[in-house]
């Protein structure tokens, strides 16, 4: 394998999250420079980190709607960041931690 094909692989996962209204947003996987960049802030402010969270995965979204995200339902937030960290494979006790918080 060469490095172009290795790159090649980058295909990231989606999911439909299905909204209350009965509509479709389509979730992405979070890029490992994505994840590194939450983790950073996840322990300064979780709530802000899961508004963070979509934007980087939902196309919808770019980093300036994180403060409109913010007046949402704190329950559809929740659910949102929960099915992107499931989707973006971190480790069971993250995602167990995320549903506590």
């Amino acid at each position: 394998m060469n490095k172009e094909k290795f790159f090649q692989q980058n295909k990231l996962k989606t999911k439909n999250f299905k909204l209350n209204s009965g509509d479709n947003v389509e979730l992405q996987e979070l890029t490992a420079g994505q994840r590194g960049e939450l983790q950073s802030i996840i322990t300064k402010d979780h709530t802000r980190a899961q508004a963070q969270m979509i934007t980087m995965s939902c196309p919808l979204f770019d980093k300036n709607d994180v403060d409109r995200i913010l007046t949402m339902s704190g329950l559809l937030i929740e659910r949102m960041a929960n099915m992107i960290i499931e989707l973006s494979g971190f480790g069971e006790s993250a995602v167990e931690d995320a549903k506590k918080k």
